[in-house]
């Protein structure tokens, strides 16, 4: 009589555990937790609400690259946390874990979601210990150049600003009160991203399977707190109020597409 043996595989494309079958437990599981139902749910309906003021601000502006770029942002993240939630039900779905990781980054940080996204992809084909490692490590390599791109991003716009400020030629060029909460807001976006990113990094430091990747506390702190801050400030500091044209009387302003084309 032959005996079949059940080998459970609780993480990768060939996973075949759910929980209540011998053998599968958390400790087994990508995560080693249950996301938390309540907390996600609350991320992914504030950010749903943040990308409908985001959508409702680029029309009225006409900020139409704008609008699209965030709500895009604001969409894969809405993505992610779905993809949490379905890890709650079974931690050992490995579809919902690639979900989870949708990312969306700054035009310069294509080469880095590649990356990251080529390093995900070794990682869940690997085998083997090492070849898991291998796509940890070209994930890293991504996240390191955005990390990179984005001090570099922060160096360039803060020596644009300063030589701004001190040049009065035209009265267009001067850095007026709405452009300077514009910025300011904008840094404090950039700043937060910029930890967050950082943040990535250490949690990747050890691969997927080491604690500080199954935090989910400091997760939640760095990632999900960080970023709805992050995305409320460019709310609060959209660049419609800051290059709308008022100058003339009865003009409700200029499409800021139009103005990008100058």
């Amino acid at each position: 009589m032959a005996i079949n043996y059940f080998y459970p595989i609780g993480f990768g494309p060939s996973a075949n555990c759910k929980l209540g079958i011998p053998g599968c437990t958390l400790d087994i599981s990508v995560f080693q937790y249950l996301p938390n139902v309540p907390a996600n749910a609350t991320f992914l309906a504030v950010f749903a609400v943040l990308m409908v003021a985001h959508i409702a601000q680029g029309i009225r502006y006409k900020a139409w690259t704008y609008m699209g770029c965030v709500a895009a942002g604001c969409a894969l993240e809405l993505v992610g946390y779905v993809g949490r939630i379905l890890l709650h039900d079974n931690p050992f779905d490995f579809n919902a874990f690639l979900i989870n990781l949708a990312y969306v980054f700054i035009p310069c940080d294509i080469i880095s979601l590649v990356l990251q996204g080529t390093g995900g992809a070794l990682s869940a084909g690997a085998e083997t210990e090492d070849g898991t490692k291998v796509g940890v490590d070209v994930s890293k390599a991504g996240l390191i150049f955005q990390v990179v791109t984005l001090v570099l991003f922060i160096g360039l716009s803060s020596d644009f600003l300063w030589a701004l400020q001190r040049t009065h030629r035209h009265d267009d060029q001067r850095v007026t009160r709405p452009l300077k909460v514009m910025i300011v807001w904008l840094a404090a976006a950039t700043i937060l991203i910029l930890v967050r990113c950082i943040f990535r990094i250490y949690e990747l430091k050890d691969g997927y399977f080491a604690s500080a990747f199954r935090d989910e506390g400091t997760f939640i702190a760095f990632e999900s707190v960080f970023m709805i801050i992050a995305v409320a400030c460019l709310n609060v500091g959209h660049p419609g109020r800051a290059f709308l044209d008022t100058s003339k009387p009865g003009e409700t302003g200029r499409p800021l597409d139009a103005l990008a084309e100058k």
